[in-house]
């Protein structure tokens, strides 16, 4: 079953430069596939999950796709 999960990454604000929607701090960690981020269209602005295999995509904010939730331990 393939899946897309968002992150909460974007390029919103500024194109090529992915902050967490939570902070506004910059990606510290990236795991992109081999032909992303590619700002395909315009709208390519918000960081997903692609499952399985895990690779990074950089996809329109305004497609509705599964999220990511972080928890304090």
């Amino acid at each position: 079953m393939d899946c897309v999960v968002w992150l909460g990454g974007s390029d919103i604000l500024t194109e090529g430069s992915f902050v967490w929607s939570t902070n506004n701090r910059a990606l510290t960690f990236t795991h992109w596939g081999p032909y992303d981020p590619n700002a395909y269209t315009a709208d390519d602005d918000c960081v997903a999950l692609m499952y399985p295999g895990g690779q990074w995509a950089d996809f329109g904010c305004f497609m509705e796709r599964h999220f990511v939730c972080e928890k304090d331990a």
